[in-house]
């Protein structure tokens, strides 16, 4: 969500004492929880460095900014290479071959065939120019520290992923190691490739503090040379590598909610900055407290990565400390996902839910498209009222279902699934609101009969990705809720 000010202007008008007031609205990006010492967010339809505003950027042949990014917040660069689009930043970024960097980037919907420039910083005192060089050809990415302007594509010169992207959004990092003189790329927070440059021409040449273009190659030729079709989103730049771990949570941690006081219950501590709105809810000194049949608090308009196979990992800490229950087979939910194919598109369809009946809690999923239903509910653990329980659902439709109720395998459906469309989703906690009139204001579990519940939620985490147990242990032991409360 991008935040506007308004501001107001008092002025004189020359000749009377009257004064006239001018309202402007003043931008302001997101506050992204990465750690970066330069970050271009897009956010406010401009290429301006959101930690310091000293890099900001001059946009060229009419560039264009579209909503939704891929957090679905914000805005995101958008490049026609037609009309060779292309930004220039103002100051030269401070690289060098005795200073580590990491830069990193959201890429969606990229042309993968040929070859394409994302990112050039170029010494321009030599020529022909020496340049740092980030792209795409075909579908991997490659890198590049001094490469001769003339042979950006001369494989030799570079370094290759060993995996490749396709169209939707992905996470790319590049790294350099001023110490082992090491490049390195990572694909969705995964280490991909590294290639080792010492003693090489390419390590010996590298200046790294010349003029920088994103989008575009810098050549004296530039008619030969591919500009990027692509949208860009939350380029980052550190001068330091950032650790493995750092970049798995940048690229697959979608939001986190920790509820930590009663001001910031909607704000998103994860790399994208979700902002979440709610009804009916109430910070208490255990988490988000839920305590009608009108209790919600949701997230909206992200998405989730098909190079991950679109897997997804849900995680939190959930008590339920009373139930009206007026009959045996009344159910609570929990939570429910809904999504929608289309950016365009007003009406979200059921993708699953997660709720509790018969002291059982069970993981609903719905695809309509493929007409797959499961119910995981052969949950082993021992239900107890006002008891804290940690909850993990993860969703790979290649893998299967598994639930995990304090850390242990608790249900499982290990058929494996296909989805083959790009989904827009929204995260509903509790009970929302329905719309008689709107179809899709319905909750997902309408066939089900609701009963009243409280209780309180706390550390809700998604995750686009697979969760494996060690890290679902280490959740709950980094967050201990029972011992804290």
């Amino acid at each position: 969500m991008i935040i506007c000010i308004t501001a107001v202007i008092l002025g004189a008008v020359l000749g009377t004492r009257k004064s006239s007031s001018i309202t402007a609205s003043v931008c302001k990006s997101r506050q992204f929880k990465i750690t970066a010492d330069i970050l271009w967010s897009f956010d406010c339809s401009s290429v301006t460095d959101d930690i310091g505003e000293m890099y900001n950027g001059i946009t060229f042949n009419n560039i264009v900014y579209v909503n939704p990014d891929f957090s679905g917040q914000g805005k995101a660069l958008n490049l026609d290479s037609n009309k060779k689009q292309y930004v220039d930043i103002i100051h030269s970024l401070q690289f060098s071959k005795r200073t580590s960097f990491t830069i990193s980037m959201w890429i969606g919907y990229a042309y993968l065939w040929g070859d394409t420039v994302i990112f050039n910083n170029c010494d321009m005192n030599l020529y022909p120019y020496d340049c740092l060089t980030m792209g795409i050809s075909d579908r991997n990415v490659f890198m590049s520290l001094a490469q001769n302007e003339q042979s950006y594509f001369d494989a030799v010169n570079r370094l290759f992923s060993k995996h490749g992207i396709d169209r939707q959004w992905n996470y790319l990092s590049f790294q350099f190691d001023s110490t082992a003189g090491i490049i390195s790329i990572y694909i969705n927070g995964y280490f991909d490739r590294s290639k080792n440059l010492t003693g090489t021409e390419d390590l010996n040449k590298f200046v790294g503090n010349g003029t920088t273009r994103i989008g575009g190659p810098i050549s004296s030729n530039t008619s030969v040379f591919l500009y990027a079709q692509t949208m860009l989103d939350q380029i980052s730049i550190s001068y330091h590598l950032k650790s493995a771990t750092e970049l798995l949570r940048e690229a697959s941690l979608l939001f986190h909610y920790q509820f930590k006081n009663s001001s910031n219950i909607h704000d998103d501590s994860g790399p994208n900055a979700i902002k979440a709105y709610s009804q009916n809810v109430y910070y208490i000194e255990d988490g988000l407290y839920f305590n009608t049949t009108t209790s919600f608090f949701k997230a909206s308009e992200f998405t989730i990565i098909q190079l991950n196979d679109y897997t997804y990992s849900i995680a939190f800490w959930i008590r339920i400390s009373d139930i009206d229950l007026l009959m045996d087979n009344q159910s609570i939910l929990i939570f429910e996902l809904k999504a929608k194919t289309s950016l365009g598109a007003l009406d979200y369809s059921c993708f699953s839910y997660f709720y509790w009946q018969y002291n059982v809690f069970h993981y609903e999923l719905l695809r309509s498209q493929i007409g797959l239903t499961v119910s995981t509910s052969n949950d082993t653990t021992q239900f107890e009222m006002a008891k804290w329980f940690h909850i993990t659902v993860i969703d790979s439709p290649t893998n299967g279902i598994f639930l995990y109720i304090n850390g242990q395998l608790s249900g499982l459906y290990n058929n494996t699934s296909t989805i083959s469309i790009t989904y827009r989703l929204d995260m509903t906690l509790g009970t929302p609101m329905i719309d008689e009139s709107l179809p899709n204001k319905w909750p997902c579990f309408d066939s089900l009969i609701r009963a009243q519940w409280k209780g309180t939620i706390n550390d809700f985490r998604f995750y686009a990705r697979q969760l494996t147990q060690s890290e679902i242990l280490d959740i709950i032991k980094n967050q201990n809720i029972t011992s804290q409360k």
